[in-house]
């Protein structure tokens, strides 16, 4: 299940390779990258700054980034900006078997969710969970192992690149959207959670703006 391998058949019909490419649209469109990772804002970001770190190479899941230095290089620089405009971020990722699977959210590509958030998200997703879904501290180094051929839930509330640590939930189903919701409940707008029928899109066209500014500074720097 390391999701690196895909067909180019998945690779023509993936909107997330379009847009890591260089295209799609301005909601979705890249705001800084490198020859193997893109920063994009997010579809359904009813938190202003929602950025979605996704490698170039299409894969279904991140599993064969997490030990790569220059991917934590990559999401380190892309956090530190979104957190110099919009505060302190958290990171997750719905790690799906397959680029079908609703776990990914209908997305089929791997991303990594950078949300900047003044409350614990691992603390909120243990309490939604009640006993539906049992969480275990897990290094990132660790991810790959303890998933094992499981899909996954990973969240983390701080970033300490390599030796990040948070939480891993093992999935005995398919489960879409489960941050998203938690979020939405958190922040008390629960029916907000979906980004396709909530997409958001002002907030993700001001999100770009303000954060391709920012990565050109810092460039330019």
């Amino acid at each position: 299940m390391d999701g690196t391998t895909m067909n180019e058949s998945s690779k023509s019909h993936c909107r997330f390779c379009a847009v890591t490419a260089g295209g799609g649209d301005v909601f979705d469109s890249r705001w800084h990258s490198t020859a193997d990772y893109a920063a994009l804002v997010s579809v359904g970001a009813f938190v202003p700054g929602w950025t979605l770190v996704c490698p170039v190479a299409h894969a279904a899941n991140l599993l064969g980034h997490y030990g790569r230095a220059d991917f934590w290089d990559f999401v380190s620089a892309t956090a530190a900006m979104v957190e110099s405009q919009y505060g302190k971020s958290v990171v997750f990722e719905h790690g799906a078997a397959c680029e079908t699977s609703v776990t990914g959210c209908g997305v089929g590509h791997a991303h990594l969710h950078i949300v900047p958030l003044q409350f614990s998200l691992q603390s909120a997703a243990v309490d939604a969970s009640e006993d539906r879904l049992v969480w275990q501290r897990c290094d990132v180094r660790e991810i790959a192992f303890k998933a094992a051929g499981h899909e996954y839930l990973f969240v983390a509330d701080h970033l300490a690149e390599k030796r990040t640590e948070g939480l891993i939930c093992l999935l005995e189903a398919p489960t879409s959207q489960f941050f998203r919701r938690v979020i939405a409940d958190r922040l008390g707008m629960p029916d907000s959670f979906d980004y396709k029928t909530h997409p958001m899109l002002d907030i993700a066209k001001s999100s770009a703006a303000v954060l391709r500014v920012v990565a050109t500074d810092v460039v330019e720097a």
